[in-house]
C-alpha cells in the first residue's frame, strides 16, 4: 500500500494524532521499564522469559510509533505498521534507549514485589494499552489509521493473554491458556 499523503484539512487532525502517538510512546516506554524490572525480580524462569519478550515487543512499538509520528510530522504521510517497524529498526532510533526509572512508573508502588504482583501490574498495563488503542480505532474512520490501531489492539491483546496465562499458571487456578488443566467434577 502506498503511503497516504495528508491534505491541508487532514493536517490539523494529524497534529492531534501526533500528540496521541507521543503519549503512546511515553506509555510504551513505561512498559519497557516495568517489564525489564519485572524480568529482574521474578523468580519463575518462564515468567522472566515472558517479561523479557514483552520488553522487546514494547521497544518495537516505540520504534513503530516514532517512525509513524516522524512521517506524519515531516512528510504528512501515514505509513503502515510493517513499514514503520522496518524503518524504526533500520534507523535504530536513539530515543528508544531512554526509559524512565521504575520508580517513575505511574501506579507502581509495590514494596518487595512478588512474581504475582509483577504479573498483576503487567496485566493492568496491557489492559490500559488495549483500551487506549481501541479508543484510537473508534476515533477514526480512515482506513490506514484503522488498520494501524487494529494491529496495535491485536498485539496488546496478545500480550494481555500471555500475562493472564502466566498468572493462571503461577496461581494454579486450574487453567492454562484458557483451558482447564484439571477438573474435580465428573471424573470417572
Amino acid at each position: 500500500m502506498a503511503p497516504l499523503i495528508l491534505g491541508k484539512a487532514d493536517r490539523a487532525m494529524s497534529y492531534k494524532l501526533i500528540n496521541e502517538i507521543k503519549k503512546a510512546i511515553d506509555t510504551e516506554a513505561e512498559g519497557i521499564s516495568f517489564y525489564k524490572y519485572a524480568a529482574e525480580i521474578v523468580k519463575d524462569a518462564k515468567g522472566r522469559a515472558v517479561f523479557e519478550r514483552l520488553a522487546e515487543d514494547e521497544l518495537d512499538h516505540i520504534r513503530v510509533l516514532t517512525s509513524l509520528s516522524d512521517s506524519l510530522e515531516k512528510d504528512g504521510k501515514w505509513i503502515s505498521y510493517k513499514d514503520a517497524l522496518q524503518k524504526g529498526r533500520v534507523e535504530g532510533n536513539e530515543k528508544t534507549h531512554i526509559f524512565p526509572p521504575v520508580s517513575k512508573i505511574k501506579d507502581w508502588d509495590a514494596t518487595d514485589p512478588t512474581d504475582i504482583d509483577a504479573l498483576r501490574f503487567g496485566i493492568k498495563i496491557e489492559e490500559k494499552a488495549v483500551e487506549y488503542y481501541k479508543n484510537g480505532l473508534q476515533g477514526t474512520d480512515k482506513e490506514e489509521e484503522r488498520a494501524f490501531f487494529s494491529s496495535m489492539v491485536e498485539i496488546e491483546e496478545g500480550h494481555l493473554k500471555l500475562l493472564e496465562w502466566e498468572y493462571d499458571s503461577l496461581t494454579r487456578s486450574g487453567f492454562w491458556c484458557d483451558q482447564i488443566e484439571y477438573s474435580v467434577e465428573g471424573e470417572k
